[in-house]
């Protein structure tokens, strides 16, 4: 039974995680230029974080994909649709700059030999250029299918493991025809020209699904347990994967070969091994959560507010639907957390605000903001004293009528 629907917040430290070591490890290769990209110090970031890099990505676009309110098919279709219109919008951006840019140029010194021929190369890169707009698209794609025919989960992680299996034969199939040998490589990366590709990384996205579906069923309250274990086993699992593929390839040089061949096209052994390590970092964001909460109190808090008030109206809808005399009692006692909780919040305040950490005249809206608050609450409650009473829905009903 699928207990867990609600936003999984490691989710969100995964994500934030991941966009800053996306930003830094580019920004590594762009601003310090060719000499920086064949350094040693690129190499051995790019191998420690390879693992938990794109991989992590569609992983996570997979484990999304279960949680959001639009994950219907053509909710799904409509996600791909939407990545590889902007796939396109961004490769005609890079066009029309290079073109802009070559015409100025001949127009203020003139043509220079050669140019020419390296301005239509350029053109050719940029136009048949894919990213992450593209896999994550086709991905879309892919999901929204195994939506629609309803396949199980069993049937998610055999086409995980088939994938893996096929990946690196796959990479195998290169035309003489352009045209086609283009297709074959954003889907396969056998030619080398994209950085990776669509099909190999289908394993993670069936297995973030997978992952996604089976936390659903662990009950909120039970997830720090089940990180704990499963935290454990895969950490061992990816240190000990990496381990060995240190010892086969000793070198900095063939390690980072051998990580670069696994980044575009990865193999079954790599895809387990990146899954272990992938679920190692979910634990680990998980496990930090309370920490991460305790810097963002104002918001932290607030959202405390808002679960409890929604959970005090459920509630009172109850009391009055069904007459459950239980109802009331646990309102109530929610309502108790609510008064401390804003007395708290309000002390907290002040104390930021004598020492500086916050604006004074942010005081009003603030307190308008939890006064509100403090009157739904109320408002909860007094539905609830209704349904002590033993009124319920029928009664303003008849009121109705007798009118």
């Amino acid at each position: 039974k699928e207990v867990n629907v609600g936003r999984q917040r490691e989710l969100d430290l995964v994500k934030g995680f991941l966009m800053i070591m996306i930003v830094f490890i580019h920004s590594f290769q762009s601003i310090a230029g060719a000499a920086a990209a064949e350094s040693n110090v690129h190499k051995i970031l790019f191998a420690l974080f390879m693992p938990t890099g794109a991989c992590l990505y569609l992983f996570t676009m997979g484990f999304g994909s279960v949680f959001t309110r639009h994950s219907e098919p053509k909710d799904m279709v409509r996600n791909g649709v939407r990545l590889l219109v902007y796939q396109g919008l961004c490769n005609l951006c890079y066009a029309a700059a290079i073109i802009i840019c070559f015409h100025i140029r001949i127009l203020l010194t003139g043509e220079v030999a050669g140019s020419r021929e390296l301005y239509e190369a350029n053109l050719y890169s940029v136009l048949t250029f894919v990213n992450i707009f593209f896999i994550s698209g086709m991905c879309y794609f892919v999901l929204a299918i195994y939506r629609k025919l309803e396949v199980k989960l069993s049937g998610y992680i055999i086409s995980a493991v088939i994938v893996g299996i096929l990946s690196p034969f796959t990479k195998l199939l290169i035309s003489d025809n352009q045209a086609l040998n283009w297709i074959l490589d954003m889907t396969f990366g056998g030619k080398g020209e994209t950085s990776f590709c669509f099909f190999p990384y289908l394993s993670y996205v069936f297995l973030g699904y997978v992952f996604g579906k089976t936390l659903r069923r662990i009950p909120e309250n039970e997830k720090g347990d089940f990180y704990r274990k499963r935290g454990i086993i895969c950490g061992v699992i990816a240190v000990i994967w990496f381990a060995c593929r240190m010892i086969l390839h000793p070198s900095v040089e063939k390690f980072f070969d051998y990580m670069l061949v696994q980044y575009r096209t990865p193999g079954l052994l790599k895809v387990a091994g990146s899954f272990c390590a992938i679920i190692f970092v979910f634990a680990v964001a998980f496990g930090i959560m309370p920490l991460v909460e305790k810097w963002k109190f104002g918001y932290n808090k607030l959202c405390y507010f808002s679960k409890q008030i929604s959970k005090m109206y459920g509630d009172a809808m109850r009391a009055l639907e069904q007459g459950e005399p239980e109802e009331p009692e646990k309102l109530i006692h929610r309502r108790e957390k609510v008064m401390d909780l804003d007395i708290n919040m309000r002390k907290a305040h002040m104390d930021r605000v004598n020492k500086g950490k916050c604006k004074a005249k942010l005081s009003a809206p603030f307190t308008r903001l939890l006064h509100c608050v403090d009157r739904m609450g109320n408002s909860c409650v007094n539905l609830a004293d209704m349904a002590m009473e033993h009124m319920n829905f029928g009664y303003f009903l008849d009121m109705e009528d007798d009118r």
